[in-house]
């Protein structure tokens, strides 16, 4: 494993751990099945939420591909800006996917930025 490589996830591991605790502040000790459940689910819940499954994902491509194919870090970049776009034009959009979309294409834009190498890791 190369170095770039194993700094990128190690601050990947970190940002998957500070997102599940904000997460976790969130939740006040329920599920988030539950919270969902009982319509008690908030914008920033769901803003983690998305941020948190982008990690994951980007974790595991990085994991698995970084030096292979850095195509398909860029195809899932692209698909979460489609995703969020096609709920931003709908004329009654759903508050909490829009949250969800916007959380996890930030949080792509920002694994961009460390891979392209433009911030210090």
């Amino acid at each position: 494993m190369t170095d770039f490589k194993s700094h990128l996830l190690v601050r990947l591991d970190d940002r998957i751990a500070a997102v599940g605790e904000s997460m976790m502040g969130q939740m006040n000790n329920q599920s988030l099945c539950q919270i969902q459940k009982d319509g008690c689910i908030t914008g920033g819940l769901k803003y983690d939420e998305g941020r948190l499954e982008t990690l994951q994902t980007f974790r595991r491509l990085i994991a698995e591909h970084l030096e292979h194919s850095p195509g398909l870090i860029h195809a899932e970049v692209l698909r979460r800006e489609a995703q969020l776009e096609r709920f931003q034009q709908q004329s009654h959009p759903s508050i909490q996917w829009l949250a969800y979309w916007l959380g996890a294409v930030d949080m792509a834009h920002e694994i961009l930025v460390w891979i392209d190498g433009k911030e210090a890791l």
